[in-house]
């Protein structure tokens, strides 16, 4: 099988698969089908690449090339099942679940692109880490030379080293999110705009790439400011569970810093 010009099949019509789907068909690949069990997403998406869409597993075509599952995690097993007997490869994009829940093929592997994906941002493949693994050496070769041309960062991970990549991301990226969610909340309640911590937290990322987390830490809990720690939570009392989070994670930083230094 030919990486340059293959024939793929993308089962789910969410943000993964959107954005998945479009680029591997600005690679030179031909969608043949996008499946969704909501035959609108799946039909907004076909029209997209040119593929035809259907909400029913049984009327999945049997000869692409490729059976992307990009759908929730939960789902794979069960989709999978019910699959029919197709000829391709099977892989599914899931940073969490095994590649052993496609146990019922015997040409299966993973696409992991580790990145967040949103409906609203373009999503620029180039320099996403992509985590490959496969039941055969060919299809493993395959799918390598397939996310090659896609990404300048490509990686055999196996599925244990993935389940701890996942756990990772989760902490860098949603854990992290929902604290910039809190300080929005916090500021917006004496109407104060976001936005000015803006260059507060690009120089944190950049500080955290270009250093490494552990020294670039800073704050009042690494300094162990205990007098600035309780006027925060003095300004937290009349929002619970955020005085909550800012006790566990300043208890957190301050027994890291003062018990490892």
């Amino acid at each position: 099988m030919n990486s340059k010009n293959l024939n793929i099949t993308t089962i789910g019509a969410g943000n993964l698969a959107s954005h998945l789907t479009m680029a591997l068909l600005g690679h030179g690949h031909t969608i043949d089908c996008v499946f969704s069990r909501n035959i609108h997403k799946a039909t907004t998406l076909s029209r997209k690449c040119n593929a035809f869409a259907v909400s029913q597993i049984a009327d999945l075509p049997l000869n692409s090339d490729i059976y992307f599952i990009c759908i929730s995690d939960d789902a794979i097993e069960e989709v999978a099942k019910k699959l029919p007997l197709v000829r391709g490869l099977i892989v599914h994009t899931s940073g969490s679940q095994p590649m052993d829940v496609l146990s019922g093929f015997s040409k299966r592997g993973v696409f992991y692109p580790l990145q967040s994906f949103s409906e609203s941002r373009e999503a620029d493949f180039s320099h996403i880490p992509i985590c490959i693994e496969s039941s055969t050496e060919d299809d493993l070769q395959l799918l390598l030379k397939l996310a090659g041309t896609m990404s300048s960062d490509v990686r055999q991970i196996n599925s244990l080293q993935r389940k701890h990549i996942h756990l990772a991301a989760v902490f860098a990226c949603n854990f992290s999110n929902y604290m910039y969610s809190i300080a929005n909340d916090i500021l917006k309640a004496d109407g104060i705009s976001f936005d000015i911590l803006n260059p507060l937290i690009l120089e944190c990322a950049s500080k955290a790439l270009d250093l490494n987390p552990r020294e670039a830490q800073t704050g009042p809990a690494k300094r162990n400011d205990q007098n600035i720690i309780q006027h925060h939570l003095e300004l937290l009392n009349n929002l619970p569970d955020y005085r909550e989070i800012y006790e566990i994670l300043s208890r957190q930083i301050k027994d890291n810093f003062h018990t490892k230094t």
